[in-house]
């Protein structure tokens, strides 16, 4: 017959460290937007990501909290950084680890458009049409200007941009 107080069980264990997260980023772009995506190992699930920004010459552009995402409306032709603010705590006692990931990106150019024109001349009128090549619809035409080529004069101007006509007088050539 054994009394409980006769025996004791002590356990020694000891916890296994946690894994420390790896953070990745993927970045593209295009004319006026940079597309992210944040890639990460957690097999412990203690990683939080804080903030995903966009910064043009070191000032935040502006920010997310989303793991994919993207930023838009940005300049053309333009380098930014898409960078990463994560924290994790590995439970050993000490504050939560900030750290940061980033990478540097261009969005593309525009195209520039191009401009010409089909006209008739006759001894009385010039007219004609507008042909304009503009990928990124960047351009709007204001006015078609008649210009006396001797001294590119202003003879006369037109609002109206898509057919265009002017009447020439003897004295303007």
């Amino acid at each position: 017959h054994y009394n409980e107080k006769d025996y004791s069980c002590e356990y020694e264990y000891e916890t296994l460290p946690l894994e420390i997260p790896s953070v990745g980023l993927e970045v593209s772009a295009d004319k006026k937007t940079v597309n992210y995506q944040v890639n990460n190992t957690d097999n412990d699930e203690i990683l939080t990501i804080n903030k995903v920004e966009i910064l043009k010459d070191g000032n935040v552009v502006t920010s997310s909290n989303t793991l994919g995402g993207s930023f838009e409306s940005l300049l053309s032709n333009t380098k930014y950084e898409v960078k990463v603010t994560y924290s994790y705590n590995l439970n050993d006692g000490k504050t939560d680890i900030v750290e940061t990931i980033s990478k540097e990106i261009t969005t593309k150019a525009l195209t520039l458009p191009t401009f010409g024109f089909n006209y008739d001349l006759s001894l009385e009128e010039v007219s004609g049409s507008l042909i304009i090549n503009d990928l990124d619809e960047v351009s709007k035409v204001i006015s078609v200007d008649l210009l006396r080529s001797a001294d590119n004069a202003l003879i006369s101007t037109t609002k109206e941009v898509d057919e265009f006509s002017f009447a020439v007088h003897p004295n303007t050539k």
